[in-house]
């Protein structure tokens, strides 16, 4: 397990477009994580041709422990101009879920996600998820999230009491706030 990691302030670009062979680009994944942030950062040029990409993740991560990760941030980032992304990845042509949190009691806030491909344009085919907050507990504002498939997507097996606030959606072509399978509880969208 990870403990007080604090990530802060860098650019990444992935230059996925002169990458050879089959690829998926991530940037930035702490697995089994507790209490660290990742902040001030830039993901650019990122994508996937054959897997779901996750240009920014904190995520539990251990199947054969069943780790949980908890008390995180991610906060004041940026992940833009991804490549063109394969559409056939994932229902509703989505390839990518630009900002994850998959653990309980910690924070999205203040981010941008832009999913408008590196040469300015934009396809519905070629997109994904803005944000993803999974977890007990988890918060999800002040982001700005455009051009992008859906906007925020909850799995809510693994969502509870959680509060998604203040968060601006720009250009979304499907749903703003996904919330999927069944069980959801105590969750607030404001």
């Amino acid at each position: 397990i990870f403990r007080n990691v604090v990530i802060d302030g860098m650019t990444l670009d992935l230059d996925m477009a002169n990458q050879s062979g089959s690829r998926s680009m991530n940037g930035i994944q702490l697995m089994c994580s507790n209490d660290s942030i990742i902040k001030n950062i830039r993901i650019i040029r990122w994508g996937t041709d054959s897997i779901e990409a996750f240009p920014l993740a904190i995520s539990w991560g251990d199947p054969d422990t069943l780790l949980e990760s908890s008390n995180n941030i991610i906060e004041n980032c940026i992940v833009e101009r991804p490549v063109k992304i394969k559409s056939t990845l994932s229902p509703g042509g989505g390839g990518f879920t630009a900002i994850m949190m998959y653990s309980n009691d910690s924070v999205i806030r203040n981010c941008t996600v832009d999913g408008r491909w590196d040469n300015g344009t934009f396809s519905s085919s070629y997109s994904g998820n803005g944000i993803c907050a999974w977890g007990k507990g988890t918060s999800m504002h002040n982001n700005i999230i455009k051009y992008v498939t859906v906007g925020s997507y909850h799995d809510t097996g693994h969502v509870a009491d959680s509060l998604i606030y203040n968060n601006k959606y720009e250009f979304v072509v499907g749903a703003y706030i996904t919330y999927y399978e069944c069980g959801a509880r105590n969750n607030t969208v404001i």
